[in-house]
């Protein structure tokens, strides 16, 4: 799976993508978001996961007490998406078609639209 953070471009920019994937890692990313809805873990740190290639960027999610979405970190290309245990939960439901089948997944879901920066997934990286 690999991690973008598109700065310009387009009226959909600047926004975070998660693209070429498999379903296996659809269903992992979905495991991780449950973790994160379940309050089992308080922040997880996406770009160092093995199955992620991150490209120029670093993304860490974390349980919030508001839906605050992505921000920037101290350095440019470090973001964090910070939500509440019902907007991962939420998350969670839209990563899980995904996971089912890669040849039905062409198209892709916002994760997450509360901040400055969206979170987008899609198979093929388009939306």
């Amino acid at each position: 799976m690999r991690l973008e953070f598109l700065h310009d471009g387009s009226e959909a920019r600047p926004l975070v993508r998660l693209y070429d994937f498999t379903a296996q890692e659809a269903r992992d990313l979905r495991k991780l978001l449950e973790r994160l809805a379940e309050e089992k873990d308080q922040a997880v740190a996406l770009h160092k996961l093995p199955w992620i290639q991150a490209i120029d960027c670093g993304l860490t999610l974390k349980v919030g007490k508001s839906n605050t979405g992505i921000r920037r970190a101290p350095k440019p290309t470090e973001l964090e998406c910070v939500l509440r245990p019902a907007g991962w939960e939420g998350a969670v439901g839209l990563v899980e078609p995904f996971g089912l089948d890669e040849s039905a997944n062409a198209g892709y879901q916002w994760l997450d639209e509360s901040g400055d920066v969206r979170l987008l997934i899609s198979r093929d990286g388009a939306w």
